[in-house]
């Protein structure tokens, strides 16, 4: 079976489920101070696709968050910002490598800018 990810073939075995049954639940986790991980969710269902987007109160939270979700079936996990690779490979190794783990992060022109942002 060909399947296709921006374009790209890509050869996954043939135990790959139809491209349609791959992602039903997804979640995007961020760093936000104060945040409470487990109350701090925002949830949305659309043709049988669950988003998930959870802010947490600093990094090492991520990992108790991350956790949790895959344990409640999420099958897809992106990190924003600030948490990159090294926690993206936390996250993997926390949840025993069950789902990936992507890592949104912020370009080096956009740094500056994001250390600037906010209240000073």
């Amino acid at each position: 079976m060909d399947n296709w990810i921006a374009g790209i073939d890509l050869d996954l075995g043939e135990d790959t489920p139809p491209a349609d049954d791959i992602v039903e639940s997804w979640a995007f986790i961020y760093v936000r101070p104060a945040a409470d991980a487990a109350a701090d969710r925002v949830e949305t269902e659309r043709d049988g696709v669950r988003t998930t987007l959870v802010g947490a109160p600093e990094q090492a939270a991520v990992i108790e968050a991350a956790v949790d979700l895959v344990d409640s079936g999420v099958q897809v996990i992106e990190l924003c910002g600030i948490l990159g690779p090294v926690w993206a490979d936390r996250v993997i190794e926390s949840t025993g490598g069950r789902v990936p783990v992507g890592a949104v992060s912020y370009g080096a022109e956009s740094v500056a800018l994001f250390l600037n942002w906010g209240p000073h």
